[in-house]
């Protein structure tokens, strides 16, 4: 005769499929917050560096030796941009230096500027934030790289406002010229905060 212990038949396949069920119910409610909490701390990443770029620019700017103010420094036309803060203001920035971002990008991660004139200015920078010159790809990466409603950033932009001389940094667009997207220093638009 086979001898049968109580108790020791393992889980019923419906048992099984509550547990599972229960998992999926879980997982299915803590991943959104998670997700949430993922993206919150790579927006938090890109403002700690938006801000490091300000601070190097605020800096370099401040040096009579660099910038004198001239009309010579501010900018060539194509670095002109024609933006929109979350306030309702409408002004002009000049685009001062710039880094691309991307993986495959000929000039990915290196700090370069708006033009010739403002080459000073982008030494001054890279040499305070500790960026090597030339051809290093040492990438001061973007963390959120998602559409949040004006388009994914693909370039940090380090611009001047024509009308104060205030320094501004901005994520930018992947077009020719970087369109300025999304405004993190020193004030920070409402999709990054």
């Amino acid at each position: 005769m086979i001898n049968r212990y109580l108790g020791d038949d393992g889980f019923s396949l419906v048992e099984l499929i509550i547990v599972i069920a229960i998992m999926a119910i879980l997982a299915g409610a803590i991943a959104p917050a998670l997700i949430r909490y993922i993206d919150n701390s790579k927006k938090s990443d890109d403002i700690a560096t938006a801000e490091a770029f300000y601070d190097a620019a605020c800096l370099a700017i401040s040096n009579p030796d660099i910038y004198d103010g001239d009309e010579g420094f501010h900018g060539y036309n194509t670095g002109n941009h024609i933006v929109t803060n979350d306030k309702g203001e409408t002004y002009t920035l000049v685009t001062l230096c710039w880094m691309t971002c991307d993986k495959g990008a000929t000039q990915m991660g290196q700090l370069r500027p708006g033009n010739n004139e403002q080459e000073v200015f982008t030494d001054e920078v890279r040499k305070t934030m500790g960026i090597p010159s030339g051809q290093d790809n040492s990438v001061i990466k973007m963390k959120y790289k998602k559409d949040s409603g004006n388009g994914v950033p693909h370039r940090w932009l380090v611009c001047r406002r024509k009308d104060n001389d205030k320094i501004e940094i901005w994520l930018g667009s992947d077009d020719d010229y970087g369109q300025p997207i999304y405004q993190l220093q020193p004030e920070l638009c409402k999709e990054y905060r």
